[in-house]
């Protein structure tokens, strides 16, 4: 079947792979299973901001700041460089095909990445985890993406990109075409692969 659609993942395709670790370390906390445990409510919208910091931050000495470490983490997402697909949009989109976004993010920091990179001018939907409540590799959020994406009935003609394998392997469930992508070369392959020419 024919691709007429793209969706991507943000963090590592789109925009460099920052994670919460390299956050972490600039804004000079420490990070591990503890925090990991609160990701998992705030990336799928169970907590907000001020919950996740107010919990991240409760066994340190700097409970009770979470104001001013939530503001130093916009900053950071604020400022995280474009990743090696970001110059892809243009061209795919005036090539004729739909592009979407499926992230696992928060809310806040997910929009803004997002407007900073000005990611709405190419791709409709952008889904967020926080934002649907369910975070990938989970079938559901493959289902929503594929659905508000309009390939619902046809996730065929759907090709998705990540650089997480878990997440390549559950969008093939469902039926997508999906492929790893770590570079331009990988980017590259990857279109070739699966015919799509840019004008």
């Amino acid at each position: 079947m024919t691709i007429d659609t793209i969706i991507l993942d943000i963090g590592g395709v789109l925009t460099e792979g920052a994670d919460r670790r390299q956050m972490f370390k600039s804004l000079a906390l420490p990070y591990g299973e503890s925090e990991r445990e609160v990701w998992k409510d705030y990336r799928v919208g169970k907590i907000g901001e001020l919950q996740y910091f107010g919990r991240v931050l409760a066994q340190t000495p700097f409970a009770g700041q979470e104001k001013g470490y939530a503001a130093r983490a916009r900053d950071f997402w604020k400022h995280i460089p474009e990743g090696f697909a970001l110059r892809y949009l243009e061209p795919l989109k005036r090539s004729g095909y739909r592009l979407g976004i499926l992230s696992n993010h928060s809310r806040e920091w997910g929009q803004l990445v997002v407007e900073t990179h000005k990611l709405h001018k190419y791709c409709k939907p952008i889904l967020i985890s926080a934002a649907i409540g369910v975070a990938k590799p989970d079938a559901k959020a493959f289902e929503r993406a594929a659905a508000d994406v309009g390939c619902a009935r046809s996730p065929a003609s759907c090709l998705f990109l990540d650089d997480q394998f878990e997440n390549i392997v559950a969008a093939r469930a469902i039926g997508m075409k999906a492929t790893r992508v770590s570079d331009a070369e990988t980017m590259d392959n990857a279109l070739r692969d699966y015919g799509i020419h840019l004008k």
